[in-house]
């Protein structure tokens, strides 16, 4: 049996009655409750919501443990009550009444088991909003993208779920970019090497996307089961397949490997995404960014980042900006952007006369000696990451990592009004850092 689909794409993206509940839960999440909200649920029937609780900011001194332990303690008072519950208590209070409405007919073993599976989910509605401005830069390239490869155009609204379509957006698990591919999966589709991060391009980890998604529902038949496998991963969500055969079961019943909360969810989440999505698409007071008119040029021969700018006529800071892919060694002007590379660039800087002109010749003061230029086209360089610390600055970063101040500031691409937070990451080349410092390696 089956609930009302998505509009447009009943037969692609079906939506089961087991879980149009969770469905309306991320609905909830992604348009209804605020990022200063947290609410209280029940992990597994995501319909049993026991409410909200108002968190403090988190840039205020201190309020996230603040908030952790408020958020601990509620879910210590509704565990209390469902076990008081079970034990045959009587509800008095209002509270305990709304809690007692909840399970109504259930046994004291369902109201034990609850009591452990008491789940906190904080609100997502600004950011998702935020992510709705910026896809107005993208959606309609990317919608494209997945109508020429015989594909639903909806896909193209994934990055709601992965990344608000944040293209720098950064998990623990090492996912980067807008659609979140890890180093190993991304190396199956995209340039990952010390020069050249293409997981950061919006535009060519798209083109990945689009590969990926329909390799995976090749191999198992429905957009359902190809969508979980972005989260959970295609060989998983084979075995999964052959264990029970279809999504509704997998849903319900598989407990595989890894297979927990966000796999189990993460096509409800893509069905609320697109729905709350497609209502901020439609209000005339959300302003969407607007797409830039670019064009791309593939380079027959290595350049800096100061000569590619010369010779298209751009400034650097344009061409980082349309480049995201490119790394700090690139950025700073250490290495060269590698031979081959397709530069993106504004779509006037493609015109016959640049093009026709060649390089231009090099100002006096960026002249760049055949022993520099040796020297970055040198061999690959490793990048590590540190992480931001109480009383950083960006000087004393760049001192204790023996590195300008300049330098460290165009590795990360912070301007000099930029600030920098505690928690924040910045890339450091590796053969400038002090041996003794503790960085974060992750992969």
């Amino acid at each position: 049996m089956l609930c009302a689909a998505v509009a447009g794409a009943a037969d692609a993206f079906p939506v089961p009655a087991r879980i149009a509940a969770n469905v309306a839960f991320w609905e909830k999440v992604y348009g209804q409750y605020s990022i200063n909200e947290t609410v209280l649920h029940d992990r597994q029937n995501l319909g049993i919501i026991y409410g909200t609780i108002e968190m403090e900011r988190a840039d205020v001194p201190g309020a996230a443990e603040r908030n952790r332990q408020q958020v601990q303690a509620e879910i210590n008072r509704i565990s209390s009550l469902l076990r008081g519950l079970a034990d045959g208590a009587t509800p008095s209070t209002p509270r305990e009444r709304q809690v007692a409405a909840l399970f109504a007919g259930q046994s004291p073993v369902a109201l034990r088991q609850a009591a452990d599976n008491i789940r906190a989910q904080g609100g997502l509605k600004e950011r998702f909003l935020q992510g709705v401005r910026r896809s107005g830069a993208y959606i309609k390239e990317f919608r494209r993208m997945f109508a020429a490869a015989g594909l639903p155009q909806e896909l193209a609204y994934l990055p709601h779920v992965e990344s608000s379509f944040d293209s720098d957006a950064r998990s623990k698990a090492g996912a980067v970019g807008l659609w979140q591919f890890t180093s190993d999966t991304g190396r199956c589709y995209l340039a990952v090497n010390a020069l050249v991060d293409e997981r950061l391009d919006p535009w060519r980890s798209s083109y990945a996307a689009v590969r990926y998604l329909k390799e995976s529902h090749d191999a198992l038949g429905d957009w359902p089961l190809a969508l979980t496998s972005y989260n959970y991963g295609r060989a998983g969500m084979i075995r999964a397949k052959q264990a029970l055969g279809s999504y509704e079961r997998i849903f319900a019943e598989y407990n595989g490997g890894h297979f927990k909360f966000a796999a189990r969810n993460f096509y409800p989440e893509f069905l609320a995404a697109l729905r709350v999505a497609r209502r901020l698409e439609a209000d005339p007071t959300v302003a969407r960014d607007r797409p830039r008119s670019t064009t791309t040029r593939e380079l027959s021969q290595g350049l800096t980042i100061i000569e590619a700018a010369q010779r298209y006529g751009i400034s650097r800071n344009e061409l980082i900006e349309l480049n995201p892919a490119l790394l700090a060694t690139v950025v700073s002007g250490q290495r060269a952007i590698p031979r081959g590379y397709a530069l993106r660039l504004p779509a006037a800087a493609s015109g016959t006369a640049v093009a026709a002109a060649g390089p231009k010749a090099p100002a006096p003061q960026v002249l760049v000696t055949e022993q520099q230029s040796k020297e970055r086209h040198a061999g690959d360089q490793k990048m590590v990451r540190y992480q931001v610390r109480q009383g950083d600055t960006v000087t004393s970063i760049a001192k204790r990592h023996n590195v300008g101040k300049e330098t460290l500031m165009a590795a990360n691409k912070l301007s000099r009004e930029a600030t920098i937070q505690v928690g924040q990451y910045l890339n450091i080349p590796s053969t400038l850092t002090a041996k003794n410092d503790s960085t974060d390696r992750r992969q």
